[in-house]
């Protein structure tokens, strides 16, 4: 059943439309008018999942920062150890040469 709302007078009362849609759904989720109708529980549904949305979006971000400083430690400390194998290296080559020159 197509409800025109931009009409003069309706050819049902709106209880009799939600009433129709009730019955033919089995819940108020249809269109009527162009416009969807919810239930109550519905739209403080909608607001929970939205919350609930933002929080994941939030927490993600959080995610995604740790991660990335954590990341940054890494890169840092590789290269700390590499100039420090690069130093070790020189160490070990300068004892080995004097070692060679001793005996």
């Amino acid at each position: 059943m197509l409800l025109n709302l931009n009409s003069g007078p309706l050819d049902m009362p709106f209880d009799q439309v939600l009433a129709s849609a009730d019955s033919s759904s089995g819940l108020l989720g249809s269109n009527i008018g162009g416009m969807r109708i919810l239930p109550a529980t519905d739209r403080n549904g909608g607001d929970r999942r939205h919350k609930r949305m933002i929080k994941n979006r939030e927490s993600a971000a959080r995610s995604r920062a740790r991660k990335q400083a954590y990341t940054n430690e890494l890169e840092n400390e590789v290269e700390r150890l590499k100039e420090e194998n690069a130093m070790l290296k020189r160490q070990q080559e300068q004892v080995h040469m004097i070692s060679l020159y001793t005996f």
